[in-house]
């Protein structure tokens, strides 16, 4: 009992360092990492070995080639030790969600975005919500998202991102 409560505070403090690091992340995000890490880390030792990469890799569906794998460590590998720690895995982790979030945004920009000519106007977010958000809202939004006040979104507006996942 003893031992599965220090456990659980180790997490929790692991969390908790994460969260402090990168501000930007949710717990949610930093669960996820910790629990990817746990999966790949197979004997539990705190450090992704060469050898645990070709095990996932061929889960995964993969073959990799010896190549492929060392080419895989030493990119992640920053203190070039043989293995990929809880702290590489971390920082690797964190910018392919700001990759992959900045992709789904994009995505979904051009989702909104119909006619392809890197605006959002009313008429296209009518087009694609009406039924789910009145006009009221929708004419809320685009006013709260277009800094510059031309009547439409443009993809580098500061606050696009924060009113896009509003909807």
């Amino acid at each position: 009992m003893e031992a599965r409560r220090k456990k659980k505070n180790q997490y929790e403090r692991r969390i908790q360092e994460c969260l402090k690091k990168d501000p930007t992340l949710n717990r949610e995000q930093v669960e996820d990492i910790l629990k990817s890490f746990s999966a790949l880390d197979v004997n539990g030792d705190g450090k992704i070995s060469r050898s645990e990469i070709v095990r996932a890799m061929q889960i995964l569906g993969g073959n990799p080639t010896p190549e492929e794998a060392d080419e895989l460590l030493r990119s992640q590998d920053i203190n070039s030790d043989g293995y990929i720690s809880f702290e590489e895995f971390f920082n690797y982790s964190r910018t392919a969600n700001v990759d992959m979030e900045k992709e789904r945004m994009k995505t979904a920009f051009r989702t909104l975005d119909k006619d392809g000519n890197g605006f959002i106007t009313l008429a296209e977010l009518r087009s694609i919500l009406h039924g789910v958000m009145d006009l009221d809202e929708l004419e809320h939004i685009l006013k709260d998202a277009d800094s510059n006040k031309d009547g439409k979104i443009d993809y580098n507006e500061p606050l696009y991102c924060m009113k896009l996942r509003l909807i």
